[in-house]
């Protein structure tokens, strides 16, 4: 919970490189109760710097759009359409 809570606040502090660091490393321990959320705050975390993190973009879009059981899955349609305009 601390650790979600770090990256959520950096993330809101702008300070993405960091929390995205943070939210990586939750993916990567596979928390249970964080992951989805994790997987989320990392996509907008790269977000936050489409113009240089393009591919990155797009390749973990398309990675969560291949989930449609993810709970994030409607959103990120919404992304793909409003960054495909």
């Amino acid at each position: 919970s601390a650790a979600f809570l770090k990256a959520h606040t950096l993330f809101h502090l702008e300070r993405f490189a960091e929390a995205e660091t943070q939210f990586t490393h939750l993916i990567e321990w596979n928390s249970r109760q964080f992951r989805f959320q994790s997987e989320w705050g990392l996509l907008m975390c790269r977000l936050a710097d489409f113009p240089h993190r393009k591919n990155e973009v797009r390749k973990q879009l398309n990675d969560l759009l291949a989930r449609p059981e993810h709970p994030y899955f409607e959103q990120a349609k919404t992304l793909q359409q409003a960054l495909n305009e």
